[in-house]
This record gives C-alpha cells, structure tokens and sequence, in this order.
C-alpha cells in the first residue's frame, strides 16, 4: 500500500497522552508482550519500542513469552497490552493475517471487536482474487487507523529448491510441497 503512510511523530505521540493525562513526567502504564527468538531480532526490536515509547509517556513493562505460552495467552484472550507479531505471514495472503488475527470467531485471534465482523466475513468468503485482495488492502487500512495493529515489518520466508523439484507456488503465496513434481 504505497500510497497509506503511518508518520513516526513523537510530538503528535506526546500531544495525545497529554490530552489523557499522561506524559514523559507521568507516564501511562502498559504490559508489552514479545518474544525472545521467534522471528530475527523480535527480542531487540520489543526492547527498541520500549524505549521510544518511554520517550513520550508510555511505561511499558516489556513481558517476554515463549512461543507456546505466547500462543496461549493469544487462543485465550489473556493480553492486557499489545503484542509485538511480524505483519503478514510470508505469503502475503492478507486473509492468513488479518482474517485470522482479527476474526473475533477464532480461537488465536489477537483483537476481538464487534466492528471487524461486518467488514471482514466477506472477504473471507470472496473467491474472486483481485477483489478479495483489494478489500483487504481497504480492510487493512481501515483497522490500523483503528489502531487494531501497526504495520512496523513484514515477515519473510526463504525457499530453496532444485530446478527439477517442480516448485509451484500458487497465488494466494501458498507453498504445498506435497504438490510438487
């Protein structure tokens, strides 16, 4: 989406707490969950938000999970603060992140809002590819603007394969190499 830019401004950030009734002098406090080795260099890049944040009033007491309790706390709704996650999946199939991530109906789902369902279920369901990737592109923007999640990176995936193995990725992104030649 090279046209939906998200401004890094710490002022902006400092005038909106302050509007609350917070600041650098008293922060706002929040629990922030990340992981230490799940993805390249989660650890230190959780640690980096902190102390952005801490520069314009958010204290945020940075809870570090093990992959399996990371999921845990996520199909069971025990997040009481944001949670550091790579943007996408791999593929780029956004009904893989933000239908699965934000769809209040699935158990892992990160975000649970009665204003998600009327926007997403459609797409979720629409077979006409450009459509269904163009409603999620005017899908995405809408919940970052919400403030459901902050696109900072998107994950990465690697494939090495022999010219004679028959590797056909398809179009959603999707690899099933039991397809293969």
């Amino acid at each position: 989406m090279p046209d939906f830019k998200i401004a890094y401004d710490p002022n902006k950030a400092k005038a909106l707490l302050a509007a609350s009734g917070y600041g650098p002098s008293k922060p706002v406090k929040i629990n922030f969950y990340g992981t230490n080795g799940v993805f390249p260099s989660d650890f230190d890049i959780a640690r980096a938000i902190v102390q952005l944040w801490k520069k314009v009033g958010i204290e945020a007491n940075l809870k570090i999970l093990p992959s399996a309790q990371l999921y845990e706390y996520q199909s069971n709704n025990k997040f009481d603060g944001p949670v550091l996650k790579p943007w996408n999946p791999t593929t780029g199939n956004p009904a893989v992140y933000s239908g699965y991530m934000l769809d209040p109906e699935r158990f892992y789902s990160v975000w649970r809002s009665e204003d998600v369902p009327p926007r997403l279920y459609s797409l979720l369901h629409e077979l006409d590819d450009n459509k269904r990737l163009q409603g999620f592109r005017a899908f995405d923007m809408w919940q970052v603007s919400q403030g459901y999640s902050i696109p900072m990176f998107q994950g990465l995936g690697t494939v090495v394969a022999r010219k004679n193995l028959g590797f056909k990725p398809y179009r959603s992104g999707f690899l099933v190499p039991y397809s293969w030649a």
